[in-house]
C-alpha cells in the first residue's frame, strides 16, 4: 500500500480508504489503490467538503452502499471538487468494487475486540 501525502483535512479519507484497500487483500483480491478522492468529493453525499474533516464512518457507509472505485478512475487532487463524479454515477458502475458489508466501533487499545471483529 501507498504512502499517502496528505493536502487537505482528509486524514479520515485516507484511514478509511487505506482500511477498505487492506479489507480488499484479506478477502483474497490482488491490490488495488482504492480513491481517496471519491470519499473527500462524495462521502458526503455532496453536501459539504470532505477537505474540512470528517469520521472514517462516512467512508465505510459509502463503501458500504456505493462501492469502492480504483485510484487511476478518480486519482488524488487533496482538494473538494463539487463537479467529481462518484461512484454512483454511470461511467464508474463497470469499475466499481462492493465489497464492504459492515464496520464496527472498537476501544482504544482493545486487542481482543479487534481480533473479535476481523474474526467474522
Amino acid at each position: 500500500m501507498p504512502i499517502r501525502n496528505q493536502k487537505c483535512g482528509d486524514c479520515w479519507a485516507n484511514a478509511a480508504t487505506t482500511a477498505i484497500e487492506g479489507l480488499w487483500q484479506v478477502l483474497g483480491n490482488p491490490y488495488i489503490e482504492f480513491s481517496v478522492q471519491e470519499n473527500i468529493d462524495c462521502a458526503f453525499n455532496k453536501t459539504r467538503d470532505g477537505c474540512q474533516g470528517g469520521c472514517e464512518s462516512r467512508a465505510y457507509r459509502y463503501a458500504m452502499a456505493n462501492g469502492a472505485i480504483p485510484a487511476t478512475n478518480d486519482p488524488y487532487e487533496g482538494k473538494y471538487n463539487s463537479q467529481e463524479a462518484c461512484s454512483t454515477d454511470s461511467k464508474y458502475k463497470t469499475d466499481n468494487k462492493k465489497f464492504v458489508s459492515d464496520f464496527v466501533y472498537l476501544g482504544n487499545g482493545d486487542c481482543n475486540a479487534l481480533k473479535a471483529a476481523v474474526a467474522k
